[in-house]
């Protein structure tokens, strides 16, 4: 879970505060199914009890008076004073489900929570839409509970969370009280990754295999603990005071196979059927730039604007993600972006292909 995602519009009022003051939520109380017969039972009675002046009918009315009213008192005590905090996953994917967790605090000091009914909001253009909901019994006073739901996110890119619907039918199912929270968070969630089984990967296209070692004058490739009879000179000595233990970096071998993904994201319309292909091969190039790297091979990606350049190591994957996430369709006429170091590079005329180069 990474919290860290969790920063919202803070400068600014939500769109779901803006949403609640637009609407100013005329229902946040609704009667649940049997909630209705109640309330016609009440009618009914009222009704006779003034028709007849029966003292008997007064009295039944009275009771049933006093149950809507202790319904209204009570619900509203269970929804005070509560917090809600979202604890998002680290990695997450599309059409894959991902992990997220609740935690539901309780600051009343003598009062529990009954049956809360959280619901996690996203966000679109006409306002806060229904989430995925996590039940809690009972939050007892002054403690908090955690529940987590499943949820794959339909697409890549940025996802906005808006807040949450907490809600409860205690004390006798009567009635829905509402409670909004607002907790704007954003997540970015990476492309499906179709896994690619690569073969032997030949350097410059004319059959050489790779060098497979790492090198001592190269770029920054991983981070491991230092091994006895090791050079003491390539310690890393910041991040071995942050761990407690001698942690030295590792260098890419500048002589390693350099691989350069071409994603051709300049579509000439917008069609289903095309939109369909480009995010097929947004999730294929996801799958080759993981293989690769996970052979140790420096990765860059270019598409028409942009270029990710080349790079290893598990922190270059999260980047290659990243870049893959956020990479939009743009008009065919726009250029392929220059990255140094790489010519003679070739734009493929379709979106579903690719080409790999040493």
């Amino acid at each position: 879970m990474a919290g860290a995602a969790q920063d919202g519009l803070a400068a600014q009022p939500s769109r779901l505060l803006r949403w609640q003051r637009r609407r100013r939520f005329p229902r946040p109380v609704e009667p649940t199914s049997g909630g209705w017969w109640f309330l016609g039972i009440t009618f009914a009675v009222g009704v006779a009890a003034i028709n007849t002046g029966n003292n008997l009918l007064y009295l039944v009315l009275g009771m049933l008076l006093a149950l809507i009213l202790a319904s209204g008192v009570l619900s509203h005590l269970v929804l005070l004073r509560l917090s809600v905090r979202r604890e998002l996953p680290g990695r997450a994917f599309a059409g894959t489900p991902a992990l997220v967790g609740l935690e539901v605090r309780n600051g009343k000091r003598r009062i529990p929570s009954w049956l809360l009914e959280v619901e996690d909001l996203g966000v679109d253009e006409d306002g806060p839409r229904a989430g995925r909901r996590c039940l809690f019994l009972c939050v007892p006073a002054g403690a908090s509970e955690r529940a987590t739901y499943r949820y794959a996110f339909p697409r890549r890119g940025r996802h906005t969370l808006a807040g949450y619907r907490v809600a409860t039918r205690f004390p006798f199912g009567l009635f829905i009280k509402y409670l909004y929270l607002d907790a704007s968070a954003e997540l970015l969630v990476y492309p499906a990754v179709v896994e690619a089984g690569l073969g032997k990967t030949s350097a410059g296209g004319r059959g050489e295999e790779r060098v497979q070692r790492r090198g001592r004058h190269g770029e920054f490739f991983a981070a491991r603990e230092l091994r006895p009879g090791e050079d003491a000179s390539d310690v890393h000595w910041r991040l071995s005071a942050r761990l407690g233990k001698p942690v030295v970096r590792e260098r890419e071998d500048e002589g390693a196979l350099r691989v350069t993904l071409e994603l051709d994201n300049g579509l000439g319309d917008d069609t289903p059927q095309t939109l369909a292909a480009f995010e097929a091969a947004v999730s294929t190039a996801a799958g080759l730039a993981l293989a690769h790297l996970g052979r140790g091979e420096s990765v860059a990606i270019v598409t028409r604007g942009d270029a990710l350049p080349h790079g290893a190591g598990p922190a270059h994957a999260e980047a290659a993600l990243r870049f893959l996430a956020l990479v939009e369709a743009v008009a065919p006429e726009l250029p392929l972006a220059d990255l140094p170091g790489v010519r003679g590079v070739h734009l493929t005329n379709s979106p579903t292909r690719m080409e790999r180069r040493a």
